[in-house]
């Protein structure tokens, strides 16, 4: 690595560390982007070489953590007799996605408050990459760095984040629905659904798990473990109305089965008056 690129990736890195204190320190709205470049030790115009807002700093915090996340737990997946099966009506795939998911709670979990400004912030992007943020190049020239607009953050030829970001969960679904078709292949699930369909169903459980767990109050007794119990359960239900007729049913440890009541025992004269 040249002296330049070293120099880009290290005030890069003092930028991410510097807002991630202070969005935790003091929270996303009260944050300003003056505060951070003065923590980061860098002028204020400099920032929007790297980020066209403050959601666009979030997202740097956070996009390439999470895209190691998934590349360390798809690198690891449980692969056939491989994935802990104790027996042959377990599901592969079941296995698969609860060790997907879960890699990501326990990330999660580690800044809740954080993590939960990324979900919320991020959720609905603002998806207008036209420009800079108001008297952007005026503070890049106030502060004596990078002031040309063309090597600003939120120029034009720039992809917005709302497109990065979507396009980071669109290619996170393809790799799952890579699984959904794996199992198609290998028979444990049916070939006559559309695997895409099937994945968005699996993302969309996971996603409302992953707020349950995040939620200040709904959260608060709950963590990474106990949420990945509950996708698995949930998980767990779905795949097996999608099983392959040919497959065995999945199992259900005795823990988790429902019981059922067992009805009544009949008195002497109730069994008398049933059999006149």
């Amino acid at each position: 690595m040249g002296v330049r690129e070293a120099n880009k990736q290290d005030k890069r890195e003092r930028l991410s560390r510097a807002a991630r204190e202070l969005f935790s320190q003091q929270g996303f709205d009260a944050t300003t982007m003056r505060q951070i470049a003065e923590r980061a030790g860098i002028g204020v115009g400099t920032i929007f070489l790297y980020a066209r807002d403050k959601q666009g700093l979030l997202f740097l915090l956070f996009s390439d953590a999470v895209l190691d996340v998934q590349r360390r737990a798809f690198e690891s997946l449980p692969q056939g007799d491989k994935a802990g099966m104790r027996s042959p009506s377990q599901s592969v795939l079941l296995e698969q996605l609860v060790h997907v998911f879960s890699s990501f709670y326990r990330y999660y979990e580690s800044d809740r408050r954080l993590s939960r400004l990324f979900i919320k912030e991020l959720l609905f992007l603002d998806s207008d990459p036209a420009g800079p943020q108001p008297n952007a190049h005026a503070n890049a020239n106030a502060s004596g760095e990078a002031g040309q607009p063309g090597r600003a953050g939120a120029s034009n030829s720039r992809v917005s984040d709302a497109e990065t970001h979507v396009g980071l969960t669109l290619e996170f679904i393809g790799r799952l629905s890579g699984l959904v078709q794996q199992a198609q292949v290998r028979g444990e699930l049916r070939a006559d659904f559309d695997p895409l369909l099937a994945t968005m169903n699996f993302f969309a459980t996971y996603f409302l798990t992953l707020v349950g767990l995040l939620d200040p109050i709904a959260g608060a007794q709950q963590d990474a473990e106990l949420a990945t119990q509950r996708l698995r359960l949930a998980l767990q239900l779905q795949i097996s109305g999608l099983r392959s007729e040919a497959g065995p049913a999945l199992s259900t440890s005795p823990s988790e089965a429902p019981r059922r009541r067992r009805p009544a025992a009949r008195s002497a004269a109730e069994r008398k008056r049933r059999t006149r």
